[in-house]
């Protein structure tokens, strides 16, 4: 005889489902997990693809977007979670 599980639960159940642990760990912890209000940033006409990550080695997540295929744009973090301009480098293609 088999036995077989009683709870199936989706995909996305489980996801919600960790979510709920983590922030529920996290307020343990003490941390906030309040929303700000909307940042906006301004950024080229076509942004296609971004990656978030500690580009300078601060310890600060960064954002580096490519727009439109031709040029990359650097946004730097700062420790609120803000992102600053830094700098657009066009993109040769050969």
């Amino acid at each position: 005889m088999k036995l077989q599980s009683a709870c199936r639960l989706s995909s996305r159940s489980v996801l919600m489902l960790t979510v709920l642990i983590l922030m529920l760990a996290q307020l343990s912890l003490g941390a906030d997990l309040s929303f700000r209000g909307r940042e906006e940033y301004r950024t080229g006409d076509r942004p296609e693809v971004a990656a978030i990550v500690d580009l300078n080695g601060d310890g600060f997540k960064d954002l580096l977007l490519l727009e439109g295929g031709k040029s990359l744009r650097l946004l730097t973090g700062d420790p609120q979670g803000r992102f600053h301009a830094a700098s657009l480098t066009a993109l040769r293609m050969k």
